[in-house]
């Protein structure tokens, strides 16, 4: 009876849902009609599950078109200059130059600056004057120069001399300076004194002389000098205060030395220098009448000795 019982119930259910089932679309569609009716607006088709207030004929509202997005205003060149590429613009490919028409890389040009030479005024005479350089050049001559030259000489005769012995020369020369660094000077000599015997004597000496100058573009000049000459010599032997018969002697000899000239203007300088000298008799009675005994006996024609000398020369 049990199972009877629950097979009878489960056939009603199912009855009773199917029944449900079948009802509701007519519940549905008896509403939409009396909606339709009381608004008179809302139209849904037969058997629809879901209606909207809008009308049936409305159709859907178009998509929206979409606007074209706006493109970027181009630049605008500059009077005279080429406009420049748009931003989107693809680089146009490099061309080959042609041959012959290679340009090379550009190089900024060397610019070498020269300061314009100094302007120097030059008087009517021809002469630049009032700087360092010309003084210089007023000591030194830029050009060959002559000059004429005085000096008075003293002479060294030794320890063994005479008591009373000295001579004096006075020399008068004329000096040619071709360069600034050489110069030669033809000279003649008046001595007058006592020789070494104190013997009485006055002579006549012709020499030739060249200087090698040492500092040139200097005005204080140090140089060296060297040459040669004659001499004539009269020698009177009045030691006992009766003046004797004289003898007459002749020399041949040379001398070298070195001294100082100051060149205190473009034409004048002070002078002064120290020399040796070596002389031998050359007359015909040197044989006979040897000019120098000494106490053994022994003869010489041959005398050294030394000079020195200051004076002045002028220039033109």
């Amino acid at each position: 009876m049990t199972r009877a019982s629950n097979k009878v119930g489960l056939t009603l259910a199912a009855g009773v849902l199917t029944a449900a089932g079948l009802a509701a679309p007519g519940v549905a569609w008896a509403q939409d009609e009396n909606a339709s009716a009381v608004s008179g607006a809302a139209q849904c088709p037969p058997g629809s599950w879901f209606c909207s207030d809008a009308p049936a004929d409305a159709k859907p509202p178009a998509p929206a078109e979409a606007k074209p997005e706006a493109k970027p205003a181009e630049p605008k060149a500059a009077p005279g200059l080429s406009p420049l590429p748009p931003p989107d613009a693809e680089p146009e490919a490099t061309k080959p130059a042609p041959k012959g028409e290679e340009k090379s890389e550009s190089v900024p040009p060397v610019v070498v600056y020269q300061p314009p030479p100094p302007v120097m005024v030059v008087p009517p005479s021809g002469e630049v004057s009032g700087t360092t350089a010309t003084r210089r050049r007023h000591a030194r001559g830029d050009k060959p120069e002559w000059g004429l030259h005085l000096n008075v000489t003293g002479t060294l005769l030794g320890s063994g001399a005479a008591k009373g012995a000295g001579l004096v020369y006075i020399c008068l020369g004329l000096r040619y300076r071709p360069i600034p660094y050489f110069a030669l000077q033809g000279s003649v000599s008046f001595l007058g004194g006592r020789d070494y015997y104190a013997t009485a004597r006055g002579e006549t000496a012709f020499m030739g002389n060249f200087y090698v100058f040492l500092n040139p573009k200097d005005s204080f000049q140090l140089f060296l000098l060297g040459g040669f000459g004659w001499s004539t010599a009269r020698i009177g032997d009045d030691r006992n205060g009766n003046p004797g018969p004289g003898y007459n002697y002749n020399y041949f000899g040379g001398m070298a030395g070195g001294g100082a000239e100051w060149r205190i203007a473009k034409h004048f300088a002070l002078y002064g220098d120290v020399r040796a000298f070596l002389r031998s008799r050359t007359d015909a009675f040197a044989a006979l009448e040897p000019e120098f005994v000494d106490s053994y006996g022994r003869t010489s024609n041959t005398s050294a000795g030394g000079l020195f000398s200051g004076g002045m020369t002028f220039y033109f």
